[in-house]
């Protein structure tokens, strides 16, 4: 008589244990599909912000095919157009800038900012800025760097010196043009040399020293710079 209750009272729990999976099932799989679904959702998020990203930037093949159409009428001495240059002669070669005002203004895409000063009532540019993390090649070697930015310096500047950046930020270059000494030659700039620009090139994230962000050509250097050490 024990044992038959006793084995009736294991059937029982085994019976009830049986029809209770069917009802925890539906749980575990909700969980499972609302984590599926969460991670699909991540997935989405993410596709979203690298389209977002990608329209951010301009590509190295679309600015290579900029340059390659770009004109101007516009007298320089630079390869494209340059420091020393007018305004109008860099927005007769890339066209009109994205944005920007005064002395101030963002073409390509943000990839190249425009510094401009007023001389002689003529807008003249004084500063070039390239900044490879707005491309989808963000990070050059020296060689590269140099290259990109020689096509916005005089052809007649002469390399005079060179500097390691403070705290190991970057390089920098100084020149002197003719040009530029002609083109500002009634325009003072406070400590720096008639003729004078520096070229300047920070370090990527982590590059050792390898790679290069962002180079600004800039006319204008300081005579005995500050907290640079000498190559």
């Amino acid at each position: 008589m024990k044992k038959s209750y006793l084995l009736s009272t294991i059937l029982l729990i085994m019976l009830i244990g049986c029809q209770s999976s069917p009802t925890e099932q539906p749980a575990v799989e909700e969980e499972q599909q609302a984590q599926s679904s969460d991670e699909g959702n991540d997935g989405t998020e993410q596709s979203v912000r690298d389209e977002q990203n990608s329209e951010m930037v301009i590509t190295v093949e679309e600015i290579q095919q900029i340059i390659e159409n770009g004109d101007t009428s516009f007298e320089t001495q630079s390869p494209l157009v340059g420091v020393g240059d007018t305004y109008e002669a860099f927005v007769d070669f890339f066209g009109e800038p994205d944005e920007g005002a005064g002395i101030y203004y963002l073409f390509l895409n943000s990839y190249m900012p425009l510094l401009v000063n007023e001389v002689n009532d003529v807008m003249q540019v004084v500063g070039v800025h390239l900044i490879f993390e707005k491309t989808d090649y963000p990070a050059r070697t020296l060689e590269e760097t140099m290259e990109e930015i020689a096509a916005f310096i005089p052809t007649d500047a002469e390399e005079i010196d060179f500097y390691e950046l403070p705290n190991g930020h970057g390089v920098e270059y100084y020149y002197e043009s003719n040009y530029i000494a002609d083109v500002f030659r009634d325009h003072i700039f406070e400590l720096e040399e008639p003729g004078g620009f520096s070229v300047q090139a920070t370090y990527a994230s982590g590059s050792q020293k390898e790679l290069f962000r962002e180079v600004v050509v800039t006319v204008g250097y300081k005579e005995d710079p500050e907290g640079e050490e000498d190559r």
